[in-house]
């Protein structure tokens, strides 16, 4: 819980529902004020509110924070709203996967440690989280509080912005790096730490910076006609007629990723469950790492999916992706028209 200068606690942007806050009617005074700022009331949409509180915590996998010295010289997270700072007071973001709130801790410890003027803290302007949608199987959540005993092995990114330039000659890059890896990629158990400025980057760790993931499929008779159940857990048991498979993701640490993996699950199995059988093509308009892109293809639904994007750098990992889990069918490609977007035709080769 944050207090800002007048003692008085502090509303986080974006963030209304505090610890002390039911999440759940939180979520369902949101989903209701938007229905009548929109004018959604005779449209039919239906609505979910969040139905346990579980689902109100722990759960956002990209998280960004400013960073505001105290009076005491010492780093804190913060958030602006209105150009005004609201620090969070403490180290503690409980919408935050267990994996990120851990790091949160082990990172501004490990910074307010080292000098005012050392290269890896001077001009730190912001810095960014990023974990896998796994929450972490081995860390213990009671009562919202991180139990620090055990360390989750899941993958971690922590990205710090700086307001002036990182070092350009050689003995200041290897100065940075050396900071960034005894300080933080090790004490803190990172998998890549990322030095930002303006066009330049440091990264020590896991390089390209990317977070590896995976999700399940099940479809059969117990599931239901037509449906696909999305999951992030793997199937403990399966029945007779049940068919299961696994999706896995190379995500590169600039890329969008859905930051809520309750909702991207829920997202991706309502699309699943709409889509028949028909042996048709499909088409796949920015298909990013191809997040939508590789499970539409595991299912078999469709005969072949062409998926289009701009972005080479996605290109990249979207065919990546589809090589791990051996969906690449032909691609096409023109360097030279400067109008020619990249596209794959993708096929789940295992229906062939």
């Amino acid at each position: 819980m944050s207090l800002d200068e007048d003692g008085k606690v502090a509303v986080l942007p974006g963030y209304e529902a505090q610890v002390s806050t039911s999440g759940v009617e939180h979520s369902r005074r949101k989903l209701e004020a938007a229905v009548v700022a929109l004018d959604l009331g005779e449209t039919g949409i239906g609505m979910r509110p969040c139905m346990l509180e579980e689902e109100t915590l722990g759960y956002r996998c990209v998280c960004s924070f400013q960073f505001n010295t105290n009076d005491h010289q010492m780093l804190e997270y913060a958030m602006r709203q209105q150009r005004k700072v609201i620090p969070l007071g403490n180290s503690a973001f409980p919408i935050a996967t267990p994996r990120i709130q851990q790091a949160m801790k082990l990172v501004l410890v490990a910074l307010n440690q080292l000098d005012t003027d050392s290269v890896l803290r001077a001009h730190l302007s912001s810095i960014t989280f990023a974990s896998s949608w796994r929450t972490g199987a081995m860390m213990k959540r009671q009562n919202n509080i991180i139990n620090d005993a055990t360390v989750s092995d899941d993958d971690c990114l922590v990205t710090l912005n700086y307001g002036q330039a990182l070092p350009i000659d050689s003995a200041g890059e290897d100065m940075w790096k050396d900071q960034a890896r005894d300080c933080l990629l090790q004490n803190c158990h990172l998998t890549t730490v990322t030095g930002r400025s303006k066009k330049r980057a440091l990264v020590v760790g896991r390089e390209p910076s990317r977070i590896e993931d995976a999700i399940y499929l099940q479809m059969g008779s117990s599931i239901g006609k037509g449906q696909v159940l999305v999951t992030l857990d793997k199937p403990v048991s399966q029945k007779k007629n049940d068919w299961s498979t696994v999706v896995q993701y190379v995500k590169p640490e600039t890329s969008f990723v859905h930051p809520n993996a309750n909702v991207m699950l829920q997202a991706l199995q309502w699309l699943l469950g709409r889509m028949q059988m028909g042996g048709t093509s499909l088409l796949e308009m920015y298909c990013g790492c191809g997040a939508h892109t590789i499970p539409i293809a595991k299912t078999g639904l469709w005969g072949a999916i062409v998926a289009v994007e701009y972005d080479q750098r996605l290109v990249d990992f979207c065919k990546s992706n589809c090589r791990i889990n051996n969906c690449l069918g032909d691609q096409e490609y023109d360097p030279n028209d400067d109008d020619h977007q990249n596209t794959d035709n993708i096929q789940d080769k295992n229906k062939s």
